[in-house]
């Protein structure tokens, strides 16, 4: 496995596309897309960058030898709430948080993101179109063409979208999960890299763009290939698996 083939599996490990990889890191997406593909060397900085910013092992990174992250360094939940003063109660409660189903908790988190703003600062919203759970992050739904299922608000601040859509499977996990809203902005084309929404025959999808195919950031599902896949538009955001 090359340097750049390195680099291609800690960002598939952790869950990024090449734009938001690059972002962490200080460069654009054609910069890590090229060091992935070999057009370009993983400089010095870059992978002192890299190995900062995601606690990569260095070693692995240059070499391909050990193991791919640093192992952390020991941490006791007991001692810290502990040192900060917390009950046994306070102390049964998070170690009850932590035990739940990691989908529940990102929307638990999302609930309390999309609801707990101070009263002195009412949130803004808006109104978009919600196509609900059509958008398949496994096998395939499909869109119905300019009818909206609902329409539903979001925040004012939100990424510019022309409507939202559901995802309905979990081939796009951990980045995007069963339920998730993905709020997309139409357009005709995507660089190599870029999550969109796309159509083939009469199905829809959220995936990776890739070139020729359609790429799950879950490893269980392999590569789409097909003569004609359609842009429908550019996934720019989320809200959670809960309703707002």
């Amino acid at each position: 496995m090359t340097q750049g083939e390195r680099v291609k599996e800690i960002r598939k490990t952790i869950g990024l596309t090449l734009e938001k990889f690059g972002e962490k890191v200080g460069v654009g997406k054609t910069a890590i897309s090229n060091i992935e593909k070999g057009n370009r060397n993983l400089t010095d900085q870059m992978a002192k960058s890299i190995c900062r910013e995601f606690n990569v092992n260095e070693t692995w990174l240059r070499t391909g030898k050990g193991e791919m992250f640093q192992k952390p360094e020991t941490f006791s939940l007991d001692a810290l709430v502990k040192e900060r003063g917390a009950s046994d109660l306070e102390l049964e409660i998070l170690k009850a948080y932590f035990e739940l189903d990691p989908k529940i908790r990102r929307e638990t988190m999302e609930h309390f993101k999309n609801h707990l703003v101070p009263a002195d600062q009412p949130r803004e919203m808006r109104m978009i179109n919600y196509f609900q759970r059509l958008a398949s992050a496994g096998t395939g739904s499909y869109l119905f063409d300019n009818i909206p299922e609902t329409i539903i608000e979001i925040p004012a601040d939100a990424p510019d979208a022309d409507f939202a859509v559901g995802v309905n499977g979990d081939s796009m996990e951990p980045e995007y999960i069963d339920g998730d809203k993905l709020l997309v902005k139409k357009c005709l084309e995507l660089e190599v890299g870029d999550i969109g929404l796309f159509r083939i025959g009469t199905e829809c999808y959220v995936k990776e763009l890739g070139e020729g195919c359609l790429i799950s950031h879950n490893k269980k599902y392999e590569p789409i290939t097909a003569a004609n896949i359609e842009i429908i538009g550019k996934v720019v955001g989320k809200i959670g698996g809960i309703d707002i």
